[in-house]
C-alpha cells in the first residue's frame, strides 16, 4: 500500500519575547485544518484533536546529521556503519545517523534474489545521491556541507568533520511533537522551528521516516553474506516530500517561530514488522534550499 503523503500548512508567527510566558504557545494553529488528512484521525469531531503545547526550547547545540550512503552488496559498508554508529554513540544524541541506500549508479543497492531480495532504496535517497554526486559506497555527508568541492566524505574523515560541525553556533532550534492513532495508522507530526540569529537565504523543513533496525542480508568483506545483519537507522520514506516544505524565503529575524503540521499514513506493520511504531524514528532537519546544508536536526523516537 502506497503511503499517503499529505503536506500540512506552514504558519509563520513572529514572536517578541517579553517574558518566559511568551515561550508557551497553546493551540497555535486552526484545529479544523482541511489540508491535513482528517480521515486518519479516529474521532469524527476534529475539534477534539489534541494539538501540542509548546514549551521554551533551551537547546544551545547545533546537532549534526551524518548520512551513511551504503548498499547491501557493498562489502566495505558494514565497517563504515560501525564507524557511524560509534560516532553517534560517542556524542550523546548530538549526532544523528541515517543509512541511505543510494548512489548515483545504484550499483550496490539493486536487489539480488534469492540472497539479497529486499530493496532498501527510496525515491528521496536516490535523489539526494544524485544531487550531491554520491558516486561510491561507502561514503558520507555531514550536515550536507561541502569539503574540497564535494559533499561526500571518506569514512576516515567523518569524525573530524562531525566535530567541526558540532563546534558551530546554531541558528535554528527545532521541537517536534506527534500523535499516532493505531487504528488508522495515522501519524500527525507537529514542528516548531525557532530562528536564533538573524539569517538570510531560503530554508525548508524536511522530516524523514527512519526504521531503527532492519534485519536483512548484507555482503561483508570477502563477499561473505551476513544473513542476520542489522541495518541501522534506515531511511525509509519522507513525511513531507524529498525537499520538504519551504518555511523561510529571503531571510528571517531572530525570535521568529514557525509552525508546521503534517499527516502521514504509516505502512501496515502486519505486512512488514520493521514498520512497527516502536521501530520508527522521525528525523527532522532545517535545510538551505540553495546548497542543501543542514542547519539543525533532531530525532524523535516514536512509541505506541
Amino acid at each position: 500500500m502506497k503511503n499517503t503523503l499529505i503536506l500540512g500548512f506552514s504558519l509563520i508567527i513572529l514572536v517578541l519575547v517579553f517574558s518566559i510566558s511568551c515561550d508557551r504557545i497553546e493551540n497555535p494553529v486552526v484545529n479544523n485544518n482541511p489540508s491535513l488528512n482528517w480521515s486518519l484521525y479516529p474521532d469524527a469531531d476534529t475539534t477534539t484533536y489534541p494539538w501540542p503545547i509548546w514549551e521554551e526550547n533551551t537547546n544551545q547545540t547545533r546537532n549534526v546529521l551524518l548520512e551513511d550512503f551504503t548498499g547491501h552488496t557493498c562489502t566495505n559498508c558494514p565497517a563504515a556503519a560501525v564507524v557511524a554508529k560509534n560516532i553517534e554513540n560517542a556524542n550523546g544524541g548530538k549526532v544523528i545517523v541515517t543509512s541511505v541506500h543510494a548512489s548515483t549508479s545504484s550499483g550496490f543497492q539493486v536487489p539480488s534474489p534469492p540472497t539479497l531480495p529486499l530493496d532498501h532504496r527510496t525515491e528521496a535517497g536516490n535523489t539526494y545521491a544524485n544531487a550531491m554526486t554520491i558516486a561510491f559506497n561507502p561514503s558520507g555527508t555531514v550536515n550536507r556541507t561541502i569539503t574540497s568541492g564535494n559533499y561526500y566524505l571518506f569514512v576516515s574523515d567523518w569524525n573530524q568533520k562531525v566535530n567541526a560541525e558540532l563546534s558551530k553556533t546554531p541558528d535554528f532550534n527545532i521541537q517536534v511533537q506527534y500523535n499516532y492513532f493505531e487504528e488508522t495508522r495515522g501519524l500527525f507530526l507537529h514542528t516548531e522551528c525557532e530562528v536564533l540569529n538573524n539569517v538570510s537565504g531560503d530554508y525548508s523543513i524536511i522530516s524523514f521516516l527512519s526504521r531503527d533496525k532492519v534485519i536483512a542480508p548484507q555482503k561483508d568483506v570477502g563477499g561473505v553474506t551476513i544473513y542476520d545483519y542489522e541495518h541501522h537507522a534506515v531511511l525509509s520514506d519522507n513525511i513531507n516530500g524529498t525537499w520538504g516544505t519551504p518555511i523561510i524565503t529571503g531571510g528571517a529575524t531572530s525570535g521568529t517561530k514557525l509552525y508546521n503540521n503534517f499527516s502521514y499514513e504509516m505502512k501496515d506493520a502486519s505486512q512488514d514488522s520493521t514498520y512497527k511504531i516502536d521501530n520508527i524514528s522521525i528525523i527532522t532537519v532545517i535545510s538551505d534550499r540553495n546548497n542543501y546544508e543542514i542547519l539543525q536536526v533532531v530525532k524523535t523516537e516514536l512509541e505506541e
